[in-house]
């Protein structure tokens, strides 16, 4: 996803006055940026951010604490090193999926163990 298509998202759940108000920027600039495939310039774009309390960073990648145990759950969920964080979600999602559809399963065949013991007394 582009910076422009996450700020587009961003501004999409923002109240647009509010947000003028906070950054200094009018309604209709933040309207034809979220809706009419206007891309503010880098300044602006910083103040948006500032405004939506979200950090807007220009600079070398940062090796962060963050991506390293990412890129570890996604080894270990046998993923790629590079996986985001959404399919992270997704993997782990069905595999507690799989999960409950075992813990079913064992749940009848405990019923049904516990249906032949009773039928053999």
């Amino acid at each position: 996803m582009s910076a422009t298509e996450k700020l587009r998202e961003q501004l999409s759940a923002a109240h647009l006055p509010d947000l003028a108000k906070r950054s200094g920027i009018p309604k209709r600039s933040l309207q034809g940026y979220k809706t009419e495939g206007h891309s503010p310039t880098l300044d602006r774009a910083a103040v948006i951010a500032a405004a939506l309390g979200l950090e807007f960073y220009l600079g070398p990648p940062r090796k962060s604490e963050y991506r390293s145990r990412i890129q570890e759950i996604a080894g270990a969920l046998g993923l790629p090193a590079d996986a985001s964080a959404e399919e992270i979600l997704a993997e782990i999602r069905r595999l507690a999926d799989r999960c409950r559809r075992i813990d079913e399963t064992l749940a009848e065949i405990r019923r049904e163990l516990a249906a032949l013991r009773s039928a053999r007394i």
